[in-house]
C-alpha cells in the first residue's frame, strides 16, 4: 500500500477517503467499501486525508481519531472547511465523552467506537450519503426549515446513541477483567484487556478461532464447556483453563459465562479473570501439604487432619495401621465414624470425637485425653489423643 492516496476502484456511487495509521485497518476498510462499489482513497494520517480532499471531491471521509501528526479532529475541521457537504465519520479505540462532543460540535456525521462492526459502518456510510444527497438537492431551499428540524432530530438521536455507547465502552474498558462476546467459536467483541493479556491485537484475535487463545492441553475441555454453554447448560459453572499467549507463554484464567444476543443471534458473553496468583498459592499449598504429609508418615504416632467442615482430609500411615484401614476408607468421612470418646461402646458414639469438635469450637481441654478408637473389625482400643487447631491465613 502506497502512503499517498490512491483510487482503489472506480464507481459512480460515491468517493471516499479513509485515514488510519494502521495499515491493517485500512486494508479492512478497503475490502469492505470496495465490495459496496465506492471509489476509495487511503491515507495514513490526517494531513494526507486533507490533501486528498483538496484535490478530489470527497463525499464521505472516515477518520481515525488518534493519528500521528494531524489527528482526526483537526482533519475533520479542515475537510469540512474545504467542502461543508462532505460527511465525516470518526472511528476511535479511545472513545470518551469529551472527544465525542468535540467531534459533534465540529460537524462530524457519526462517531463510532472501535472495534467497529462491519454492518454498523455500512449503515452509517449509507446514512451519511443520504444526508449529503439531501444537502445537495435543488429542492433543499424549498424544504429548508423542515430539513433543519429533521437534521437536528437525527443529530440528537445519534448523539444520544453514541453517548450511550461511549459510556458502556468506558465501563467495559475500566474493568480489570477480560470481557468478550463469542459466537460460532469466534470472538466478535472484546475489551482492550484481551489484547493486553494475549499479546494479540484485537483485530488479530477476531480473525482466529477462540480456541487458538487456549492452551492445546485445555482445548478439548474448553470446547466441551463452550458447547454446553451454547445449549444453555452449566451456565452456573466456571471454566478454569490456561491461555496461550502470542509469545508462547500461558496464564491461568477463570471464565464465567452468560447468554446474550449479538447482531440478532445467540452468543456467549464471557468474563475472564486472571487467577495466576491463586494458582500459584494453590500449588504452594499442595507442595507444603505433601511435605507435611511426608513428615507425618515418618512419625510413630497416628495423625488425623480434619477440616473446618468436620471431614477427614489426611490420615498418616501409623494411624491407618492402628485402625486396620486404607486411606480411601477415611478421607472425606467424619471422625466420629471411627473415633470414640471415653467409655464409648458399640451402643453409642461420643459427640466429642476425641476433642476434635471442641478444638474447632475453641473449647477443647488443655493436655491429652484418653479415648477409645474402633478398628475396622469393630474391636476397640484406648488411645491417648491431643486435638489442636492449626490456623492458615487467619482461619
Amino acid at each position: 500500500m502506497s502512503k499517498t492516496g490512491r483510487k482503489s476502484k472506480m464507481s459512480d456511487r460515491a468517493t471516499m477517503v479513509v485515514a488510519d495509521d494502521d495499515p491493517q485497518v485500512l486494508e479492512m476498510f478497503k475490502e469492505l467499501l470496495e465490495k459496496e462499489g465506492y471509489q476509495l482513497f487511503l491515507a495514513l494520517d490526517g494531513k494526507e486525508a486533507v490533501e486528498i480532499a483538496k484535490n478530489h471531491p470527497i463525499d464521505v471521509a472516515i477518520l481515525d481519531l488518534r493519528m500521528p501528526g494531524m489527528d482526526g479532529i483537526q482533519a475533520l475541521k479542515e475537510i469540512r472547511a474545504i467542502n461543508e457537504t462532505t460527511q465525516v465519520l470518526i472511528v476511535t479505540a479511545f472513545a470518551d465523552m469529551e472527544s465525542l462532543r468535540e467531534c459533534a460540535a465540529q460537524g462530524a456525521f457519526d462517531y463510532i467506537p472501535k472495534p467497529v462492526h462491519l454492518r454498523e459502518i455500512i449503515e452509517s456510510v449509507r446514512h451519511a450519503l443520504l444526508r449529503r444527497q439531501i444537502e445537495n438537492d435543488v429542492l433543499r431551499n424549498r424544504f429548508k426549515e423542515r430539513l433543519m428540524e429533521l437534521e437536528k432530530e437525527l443529530g440528537d438521536r445519534t448523539l444520544k446513541l453514541r453517548e450511550s455507547q461511549v459510556k458502556h465502552k468506558e465501563i467495559v474498558e475500566s474493568t480489570n477483567d477480560i470481557i468478550m462476546v463469542i459466537q460460532d467459536e469466534r470472538i466478535n467483541f472484546a475489551n482492550q484487556r484481551l489484547a493486553e493479556a494475549s499479546g494479540y491485537t484485537l483485530e488479530e484475535a477476531y480473525s482466529m478461532p477462540v480456541l487458538g487463545l487456549v492452551h492445546p492441553e485445555d482445548r478439548t475441555y474448553a470446547l466441551e464447556k463452550y458447547q454446553a454453554w451454547e445449549r444453555g447448560d452449566l451456565l452456573d459453572e466456571t471454566l478454569v483453563f490456561r491461555s496461550l499467549r502470542k509469545d508462547g507463554g500461558s496464564d491461568w484464567f477463570e471464565m464465567t459465562a452468560g447468554t446474550t444476543l449479538w447482531e440478532g443471534r445467540p452468543a456467549i458473553l464471557g468474563v475472564l479473570r486472571n487467577i495466576n496468583d491463586r494458582k500459584r498459592a494453590e500449588e504452594k499449598l499442595t507442595r507444603l501439604t505433601e511435605q507435611f504429609q511426608s513428615v507425618f508418615n515418618t512419625m510413630a504416632e497416628g495423625v488425623l487432619v480434619v477440616d473446618q467442615s468436620g471431614k477427614i482430609t489426611f490420615v498418616n500411615d501409623s494411624a491407618l495401621r492402628a485402625l486396620g484401614r486404607e486411606g480411601e476408607d477415611l478421607v472425606g468421612r467424619e471422625p466420629r465414624e471411627v473415633v470414640f470418646g471415653p467409655g464409648a461402646s458399640d451402643q453409642g458414639k461420643s459427640e466429642d470425637d476425641c476433642g476434635i469438635q471442641s478444638a474447632l469450637q475453641g473449647t477443647a481441654p488443655a493436655g491429652p485425653r484418653t479415648s477409645l478408637f474402633r478398628r475396622r473389625d469393630g474391636s476397640e482400643f484406648p488411645v491417648e489423643c491431643l486435638s489442636t487447631v492449626v490456623h492458615e491465613k487467619g482461619r
